[in-house]
């Protein structure tokens, strides 16, 4: 797979990573059959995980063994969407370390969030809580996600 489809297939997995209620329901499995099927579709078309998948989830104090981390993660309380976003965070690193793939794809998807979620508390649309929770916890897992890949929205502007 060359370069540019690696590249498309991060910021889509960036995406599922701020919304997963979208792709899949509320609960472990739904996270663990998402994270396999994803596996096995790279294996399928030639995109090794290997070794630095393993690499990357021991670096970030998680096990690869027959349990999954995401069983791990679970049995230490961790909440389902801090599951889902360590998973896919590990997924996105994986694939941008192993075939050096930029970090344009996901300075993008978060620029345009930043300014679609700017524009809505501007315009006084997210009004209640919910939404200003909402807006607020993806701005905050769009900064984590940069600050790991070593990466910042202020990087995109300056080009």
């Amino acid at each position: 797979m060359d370069k540019e489809r690696l590249e498309v297939l991060i910021g889509a997995l960036a995406h599922v990573r701020l919304r997963p209620g979208m792709y899949f329901s509320d609960d472990v499995p739904a996270v663990m059959t998402f994270v396999h099927g994803f596996e096995f579709a790279c294996h399928m078309f030639g995109v090794e995980l290997e070794p630095e998948y393993s690499e990357i989830w021991k670096g970030r104090g998680w096990k690869r063994s027959n349990l999954n981390p995401i069983h791990e993660m679970q049995r230490a309380g961790i909440p389902l969407p801090d599951i889902a976003s360590e998973a896919f965070a590990v997924l996105i690193l994986t694939i941008q370390r192993k075939y050096g793939i930029s970090a344009d794809p996901i300075l993008k998807l978060h620029q345009d969030m930043r300014e679609r979620s700017q524009s809505w508390m501007d315009s006084n649309k997210a009004k209640d809580d919910h939404h200003r929770e909402r807006i607020e916890r993806d701005l905050q897992a769009m900064e984590q996600l940069e600050q790991e890949m070593g990466i910042s929205s202020s990087d995109s502007e300056d080009q």
